[in-house]
């Protein structure tokens, strides 16, 4: 049997403050949505439920702006780029744009494989204090209690091997580059550790933006 020509396409896209508190799985239903208002020649898995072939990079969680989220698209046909950003712009409700596409070469890795790390900038309104980044980087374990599954106890986690780089700029905000994937922390609780006076909903003081993603070989995917 012959096998279908496979195209794949990667989507760029942002979400603004007006969307920062939907579910992660509620996000993915609205640009799911749009894609199939688009008409795009979605290719599918195979068996009995079959599902479109589009992979999405790590949630965002609750709070957290995205500026550099990607999609890849697979398809059964190439797609001009600049037709399918319209399209898609189109569809979409206020708090999400898309902001650029590009058709991938044959072969390219997949999505999951060519990310590592994730940029986030933390942006205090007002904490009233220094951000600890020297404490941080320099100690050789960070102990945090992570909620387990239900039914099972909560376990101590050493976060200091997902925290790559803490840099303080002029303006008082802290660019964090940490661990993408399932070994990370979050950055809800990274703010925490660099603010411990702040109270427990650190977005009342604190902006979160996810900037981009980089790659195993250090490439900026934004």
């Amino acid at each position: 049997m012959e096998q279908p020509i496979r195209y794949k396409i990667r989507v760029s896209y942002c979400k603004s403050s007006t969307l920062i508190f939907t579910s992660h799985r509620s996000l993915i239903d609205v640009l799911m949505r749009a894609i199939r208002r688009t008409k795009i020649p979605l290719r599918f898995t195979e068996g009995f439920s079959p599902r479109p072939k589009v992979i999405f990079t790590p949630p965002l969680p609750l709070g957290v702006l995205g500026e550099a989220e990607l999609i890849d698209i697979e398809t059964t046909r190439y797609i001009e780029e600049s037709d399918l950003l319209e399209s898609l712009n189109k569809a979409l409700p206020e708090g999400l744009k898309f902001t650029s596409t590009t058709n991938l070469l044959k072969g390219a890795p997949v999505l999951s494989k060519m990310i590592a790390k994730a940029t986030y900038v933390l942006s205090p309104y007002e904490t009233g204090s220094k951000p600890k980044i020297f404490e941080l980087i320099e100690s050789k374990e960070i102990i945090i209690t992570k909620k387990a599954k239900k039914g099972k106890p909560p376990k101590d986690v050493n976060v200091r091997p997902f925290i790559h780089s803490l840099i303080e700029k002029e303006d008082g905000s802290i660019v964090a580059e940490i661990a993408a994937g399932d070994k990370t922390v979050s950055p809800l609780i990274l703010t925490s550790l660099l603010w411990p006076e702040l109270p427990a909903n650190v977005l009342e003081h604190v902006e979160i933006t996810r900037k981009g993603f980089i790659s195993p070989a250090g490439i900026k995917l934004y």
